[in-house]
Protein backbone atom coordinates (compact mmCIF):
# COMPACT_ATOMS: atom_id res chain seq x y z
CA UNK A 1 0.00 0.00 0.00
CA UNK A 2 1.47 3.33 -0.90
CA UNK A 3 1.69 6.35 1.44
CA UNK A 4 1.00 9.80 -0.04
CA UNK A 5 3.94 11.05 2.45
CA UNK A 6 6.22 9.04 0.38
CA UNK A 7 4.71 9.13 -3.25
CA UNK A 8 5.83 13.37 -2.27
CA UNK A 9 8.90 12.42 -0.98
CA UNK A 10 9.85 10.18 -4.24
CA UNK A 11 8.44 13.10 -6.55
CA UNK A 12 10.64 15.72 -4.84
CA UNK A 13 13.35 13.59 -5.23
CA UNK A 14 12.74 12.71 -9.48
CA UNK A 15 12.08 16.88 -9.59
CA UNK A 16 15.96 17.69 -7.45
CA UNK A 17 17.36 14.91 -9.64
CA UNK A 18 15.95 16.43 -13.19
CA UNK A 19 16.80 20.27 -12.07
CA UNK A 20 19.44 20.93 -14.59
CA UNK A 21 21.03 23.10 -12.17
CA UNK A 22 21.35 20.79 -9.75
CA UNK A 23 22.88 18.06 -11.96
CA UNK A 24 25.37 20.77 -13.05
CA UNK A 25 26.29 21.62 -9.70
CA UNK A 26 26.84 18.14 -8.52
CA UNK A 27 28.65 17.06 -11.43
CA UNK A 28 31.09 20.13 -10.89
CA UNK A 29 31.39 19.14 -7.03
CA UNK A 30 33.10 15.50 -7.99
CA UNK A 31 35.13 17.18 -11.19
CA UNK A 32 36.80 19.40 -8.30
CA UNK A 33 36.98 16.58 -5.80
CA UNK A 34 38.73 14.29 -8.62
CA UNK A 35 40.97 17.35 -9.20
CA UNK A 36 41.88 17.51 -5.38
CA UNK A 37 42.83 13.78 -5.62
CA UNK A 38 44.94 14.65 -8.60
CA UNK A 39 42.15 12.29 -10.85
CA UNK A 40 42.58 13.25 -14.17
CA UNK A 41 39.03 14.29 -15.84
CA UNK A 42 38.59 12.98 -19.22
CA UNK A 43 36.35 14.44 -22.06
CA UNK A 44 35.79 14.44 -25.37
CA UNK A 45 35.24 16.55 -28.50
CA UNK A 46 35.07 16.79 -32.37
CA UNK A 47 39.07 16.74 -31.63
CA UNK A 48 39.28 14.03 -29.53
CA UNK A 49 39.41 12.80 -26.14
CA UNK A 50 41.24 15.01 -23.88
CA UNK A 51 42.24 15.02 -20.36
CA UNK A 52 40.96 18.39 -18.75
CA UNK A 53 42.87 20.35 -16.08
CA UNK A 54 41.52 22.80 -13.81
CA UNK A 55 42.72 25.92 -15.51
CA UNK A 56 40.89 24.84 -18.55
CA UNK A 57 43.61 23.10 -20.47
CA UNK A 58 42.96 20.70 -22.89
CA UNK A 59 45.71 18.00 -23.04
CA UNK A 60 44.72 15.82 -25.88
CA UNK A 61 45.29 11.70 -26.21
CA UNK A 62 47.37 10.53 -28.73
CA UNK A 63 46.16 8.16 -31.66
Amino acid sequence: MSDSKDENLAEELFLKLSDPKFVQQQVQNVIDLDWQLGIPVMQADQDGIYEIKPDGTKIYQKK
